[in-house]
């Protein structure tokens, strides 16, 4: 007894290991993007009375796959991620200057708040009202506070997930209490699953047993992930929020259909069920609690807005490519006009808003500025990145393949490139080295 009680965390414990692999993670990745992209939209397009999008989504997902699959065979700069010529920087100088200086950006983003949306929640705000104050907090800042919302994407895409995993790896002292900094102000805005990118790399070094008791750190780290996700998504809902209606009940074969599905003809045709799916893969739907607007979230909001931004793409902008007008600095390089896609798709879905953005798969993305050669390109560029996470011994850096997954499952690859700053990862991790001293191997590689 004693023995098989000795031997389960051992086993668990490469379980996790094997799982949390960059070569692992890519896979899976690449396995969801076909399950969720590929298959189910194939599925739905029978059923969606606009299912011509689903259909075109889930052809654009094998393409994307292959893509991947042939940038993680290509070894570019392999040789410069393993062993370059590299720029040292003192470790212990840049978690100084990450950790002061966002503390001092942290204070001045509260102290000109007008309201903290996660203090307004427990005060019994309402789902409305909590909508706007999620917008005022840092999107809708005028002046100089308008930079905010760029600067905070800096720091919360790359610098404290990577100083806080290098910190981990450093077995620093001060890490549990830039963790809880972090987390804090994470969960402050009430924005979606923003705490992820707190929790998850360190998910994945307790995963790759680069911590203390790997197995215990790795249950703490998921339990309190679903913990704070439950409860993000209740205070966002606004505990004073009246109980949503229900749903009213179909009793002809017309359904509330999404914004993809309104673009096609109605089908007679197992009608009851395709009332249930139709209704379901549809932005108006009204989750009946918690539970449920995490799953329909989860499920069905990613494939019916890949499907809708299909949607947009030719009705609003006639299918003509937009040759990277989504992207700040690519318009700005080649003179055109901004399009904020993300914003539009929204606005086809529920309605204007000045805050509400819509985004979607990275491949959608590629396709509406570049057409078919450039989600094939784009998904080359991307397997070529995941391939640097595998071979890069720095864990620091291969420990935020976990957000870039995340990132990419539901956004453009473009704005996480420069929006989220990992644009500065991948040169840190091509060009950086940053450690106690010029002479020490990359913290974990060990």
């Amino acid at each position: 007894m004693t023995t098989d009680v000795m031997r389960r965390p051992r086993f668990a414990e490469r379980v996790i290991f094997t799982i949390t692999r960059p070569d692992v993670i890519f896979l899976t990745f690449a396995a969801f993007i076909l399950l969720f992209y590929g298959i189910a939209p194939a599925a739905l397009s029978f059923y969606m009375t606009g299912g011509g999008y689903y259909a075109k989504v889930a052809l654009l997902a094998p393409i994307a796959v292959a893509g991947l699959f042939i940038g993680y065979q290509i070894s570019l700069l392999d040789g410069q991620i393993t062993g370059g010529r590299k720029v040292y920087v003192n470790s212990t100088v840049f978690h100084w200057a990450v950790w002061i200086s966002f503390v001092l950006y942290a204070v001045v983003v509260f102290a000109t708040a007008s309201s903290i949306p996660f203090i307004s929640a427990l005060l019994g705000a309402n789902t409305e009202q909590l909508s706007v104050q999620r917008g005022n907090f840092l999107k809708l800042r005028q002046g100089f506070q308008a930079s905010f919302q760029y600067i905070d994407t800096i720091y919360i895409g790359f610098l404290l997930p990577y100083s806080l995993a290098l910190m981990v790896l450093e077995r620093r002292k001060g890490w549990p209490l830039a963790f809880v900094l972090f987390l804090l102000y994470s969960v402050s805005s009430l924005q979606k699953a923003l705490f992820i990118r707190v929790l998850a790399p360190l998910g994945f070094l307790a995963g790759q047993q680069k911590v203390k008791r790997p197995l215990q750190f790795v249950s703490l780290i998921a339990i309190g992930a679903a913990l704070i996700l439950v409860l993000n998504v209740a205070l966002e809902r606004g505990l004073n929020s009246e109980p949503p209606p229900a749903a009213p009940t179909q009793e002809v074969p017309v359904a509330p259909t999404s914004s993809a599905a309104q673009q096609g003809t109605e089908q007679p045709d197992a009608a009851s069920l395709g009332i249930l799916i139709n209704g379901y893969f549809d932005p108006l739907y009204i989750p009946s609690g918690v539970v449920d607007q995490i799953v329909w979230r989860t499920f069905a909001v990613p494939i019916f807005t890949a499907a809708d931004a299909m949607v947009v793409f030719d009705d609003n902008f006639d299918g003509q490519l937009l040759w990277g007008a989504t992207s700040t600095p690519i318009a700005a390089l080649t003179g055109r006009n901004r399009i904020n896609y993300d914003a539009t798709v929204f606005a086809h879905q529920w309605g204007s808003s000045e805050i509400g953005r819509a985004n979607s798969v990275f491949f959608t993305e590629l396709f509406v500025n570049f057409g078919w050669v450039g989600v094939i390109l784009g998904s080359i560029f991307i397997g070529l990145t995941f391939r640097w996470f595998s071979i890069s011994s720095d864990f620091a850096f291969k420990s935020l393949i976990t957000i870039y997954v995340i990132a990419l499952f539901s956004a453009g690859v473009i704005g996480i490139l420069f929006s989220n700053g990992f644009i500065f990862l991948f040169l840190v991790g091509l060009f950086g080295h940053i450690s106690r001293s010029p002479r020490a191997a990359p913290k974990g590689a060990e």
